[in-house]
This record gives C-alpha cells, structure tokens and sequence, in this order.
C-alpha cells in the first residue's frame, strides 16, 4: 500500500538532499538497489508518493534514517521557498534533424580513436566539414566530436557526432567532454561522460554502460566543454 501521509515539501528536501550530496536521483536509487528512475520520478511529480516498504532503501540512497526522509529527523536540510527540482532523463543531448542545420558546411568534426576504456584521443586535423547546427548557430570555434567506444551508449554510440559548446561554464546534470590539455594544440586523450557534480577540486562523472560515478581530479582534465546535442551515425 502506498503511505498517503508523505508531507508536502518532501519532494523539495529530497531534491536538496541530492544536491547537498553531490549525487544524481539515477545514481542514488541504483545504489541501493531500486529502479533507476523510481526516486527522479517522485522528485519530478511523475510518481504521486513513495511506498512504505521503499521507505527504508530510499532513505539509505540518501544517507538519511527513515524519519529523516519523512521530516521526522534531525538532519539540517535547508531548502530555498518555491525550490521546485527537475532531474533530467538520463538521456543523449537533443539530437538535431536535418531541417535544423542550417547555412554553408562550415561545421567542423574532428575523429577520434580508441584512448583505453571510456577514453578517446581526439586529432587535431578535421576530419570533415558539415552544415552547421541551429543550436550552435553564430557560436564562434563551436565543433563536433566522432564518438568512438560505448561507455556512453545508449545517449552516444559509436559513428555520432557529439556536438560541442566550448564557451558554456560546466553545469551539473548535463553531458560534457573533457580534455586532459587544449586539444588545439595536439592530439588530445578526451572522454565524454554525465556531469554529476564539481567542486574546485574534482569533477563528479557518470557512464551509462557499464553503469557507474566515480571522480576526476580536474587538474587532471582542465578542458571541460559542453555537449549540446548530436548527429546520429549511419546504423
């Protein structure tokens, strides 16, 4: 049966509680065990209340006790009035269509190979020239990434074409390459991953397949550029 006296703002704290932690709702329900979306989809409105039996893995996927998840604890959670949250699909950036490109090929797409597991090297010299984005659209030294490896898929399989923002700051819950020097200057080793969380220090980061979080020192990948969506590879 599902608990009918879940209180109001329990969305909300919940929400904060996951930013507090550094920790995306997907991560934090497949920690322990529960369906990938079941905690996303009650922070989001898409389930109307969580069951009593949940109460108690939810509550570990938040480093909380029960009657901390039901208000009822002593755990501080300060939460802004109005904070209303929406978690993302853990999804690929929007793929664009052909009836959004737009004017002459002058969009560029560099190859990459094989760098390891989950990485790639990304070369220097372009490999081809394609009719640019809408989304990139009078968006100076914006460019496009042939994906190799499937740490990614399903949101990228290998053949697409990331398509990439270099002047936006990095933003938690969105997709992101990063680079371990500028890649104008040479061949450089890259990866594209989920960004969960940062700090000054280190870069929180989540692939699809196989599933996992784990973290980068970002003196490690000083380049982080955005991704914003893709061309899908012939198949």
């Amino acid at each position: 049966m599902k608990d009918k006296d879940l209180k109001p703002d329990m969305r909300a704290r919940m929400a904060a509680r996951l930013a507090e932690l550094d920790r995306s709702p997907i991560t934090a329900a497949a920690n322990v065990g529960l369906e990938r979306t079941y905690i996303r989809d009650f922070i989001n409105g898409k389930k109307a209340s969580i069951r009593s039996d949940k109460h108690e893995q939810v509550a570990r996927a938040l480093d909380w006790t029960v009657a901390d998840l039901l208000g009822a604890g002593t755990s501080p959670i300060k939460v802004t009035p109005g904070f209303t949250a929406a978690f993302a699909e853990p999804s690929p950036s929007t793929f664009v269509p052909g009836n959004q490109l737009v004017g002459v090929r002058d969009f560029p797409i560099y190859a990459a190979a094989h760098g390891g597991e989950g990485f790639m090297i990304v070369h220097t010299d372009v490999m081809e020239w394609v009719k640019r984005p809408v989304i990139l659209e009078g968006v100076p030294d914006s460019y496009g990434v042939l994906v190799v490896g499937e740490s990614m898929v399903p949101a990228y399989r290998p053949g697409d074409m990331a398509l990439v923002h270099p002047r936006r700051p990095p933003e938690r819950d969105t997709d992101v390459i990063l680079y371990d020097h500028d890649p104008r200057t040479g061949d450089a080793k890259s990866m594209i991953k989920r960004l969960v969380g940062f700090n000054d220090r280190s870069l929180k980061l989540e692939q699809y397949n196989p599933a996992k979080t784990f973290s980068e020192h970002r003196a490690d990948w000083p380049i982080c550029h955005q991704v914003v969506g893709m061309y899908k590879g012939r198949r």
